[in-house]
């Protein structure tokens, strides 16, 4: 997991996060724990599904970087209030904005126009550049990918 409850409840809330998570009203608070906890480690699991392709390893390895960390808490809090859907015009429209940077920050990642700090990048060949004396030659290589072509 790479955010604990305290760093949900930094981004939304105590009680609302305490209130999210109680789907059946009864403030068990063992039943709010493991609920909170579950998204938590849902939110971990989309963001290293999601970055899978991005110039980063996944999963991160502790100490998890800052942005992860805000993104797993941002991500948690909106996935309990998904499956809560307290009626609130204003606790909505601040979830949903909390969706967009959430989608915009992953998308920036993916685009590579945010750079997470302390975390290397996945080590990455560049591509073999290959040059042929003609056309044919380059031509004839496309469309045999199993045959070596050579570097001149």
């Amino acid at each position: 997991m790479y955010c604990i409850r305290r760093n949900v409840e930094m981004v939304y809330g105590r009680i609302n996060i305490s209130q999210w998570a109680d789907l059946d009203n009864d403030q068990d608070s063992e039943v709010i724990e493991d609920r909170v906890n579950y998204f938590i480690e849902q939110a971990g699991i989309m963001i290293d599904s999601l970055l899978d392709s991005s110039a980063y390893s996944v999963p991160f390895i502790d100490p998890y970087p800052d942005q992860i960390v805000y993104l797993t808490a941002l991500k948690a809090g909106i996935l309990l209030y998904d499956g809560r859907r307290v009626v609130n015009d204003e606790t909505e429209n601040q979830v949903s904005a909390q969706e967009k940077q959430f989608q915009s920050i992953i998308g920036r990642i993916l685009a590579d126009t945010y750079s997470l700090l302390g975390v290397s990048r996945k080590s990455t060949k560049p591509p073999k550049v290959v040059k042929y004396e003609d056309e044919s030659e380059a031509a004839e290589n496309l469309f045999d990918p199993f045959r070596e072509a050579s570097c001149r």
